[in-house]
């Protein structure tokens, strides 16, 4: 398993120290509306079997869904750092609940049954806003970002309407899956070990 690197970004987002329960990413609704953006690189050169991201995440606020009305929304997907376009999009949360990869056009595309979700409650302290979702997520990396320099984003949309709005995530772990060939070559190694091995007179 490997730990996602350091936290960089917008100067809005908090960080916290890593192995704790506390959340790592922090991001609230504060000034203009627009986007709120923290990004963290999850180097996965080196991947190159089924590669998962393992975090906790959430979402809390004072709005209601109100018919009409653009909502606060927090948003986390992985891109890849030398191709912009190459960009998955796990899930988005609001008011209105959550929803696991959104359709995005020309973004790489996600089974939704892929995500492997378990609701939670929110860390401590994060209680106090009017709704509240916290999940764990073992989220798949799509192939075609296997092997490359990546990164989370994670997005939080402010409307502005002063009504408070956080999102938040905990520390990232990549697990990778050996692949069948792998486990197949790590066998044969071993074997060639053995066979090699020279005989000790006794």
């Amino acid at each position: 398993m490997w730990l996602a690197g350091p936290l960089t970004g917008a100067a809005s987002g908090s960080l916290y120290g890593q192995g704790t329960t506390e959340p790592v990413y922090v991001l609230r609704t504060e000034g203009a509306a627009g986007l709120v953006t923290v990004t963290t690189p999850i180097d996965l050169r080196g991947f190159l079997a089924p590669v998962f991201l393992d975090f906790n995440f959430g979402f809390g606020t004072d709005e209601i869904v109100r018919p009409g009305e653009i909502l606060d929304a927090f948003t986390i997907s992985l891109g890849s750092v030398t191709n912009p376009a190459q960009m998955a999009v796990y899930l988005t949360l609001d008011a209105a609940g959550l929803v696991v990869a959104p359709p995005t056009p020309g973004g790489i595309w996600i089974d939704p049954a892929s995500l492997d979700l378990t609701p939670g409650l929110p860390p401590p302290g994060f209680g106090y806003l009017r709704q509240q979702l916290a999940y764990h997520v073992l989220a798949p990396v799509p192939e075609v970002l296997w092997g490359q320099e990546t990164t989370l984003y994670l997005d939080l949309f402010n409307n502005a309407n002063g009504l408070e709005s956080i999102g938040w995530a905990g520390a990232v772990t990549v697990i990778p899956e050996p692949s069948v060939g792998l486990l197949c070559l790590v066998g044969l190694a071993a074997w060639l070990g053995l066979k090699r091995r020279p005989i000790v007179p006794a």
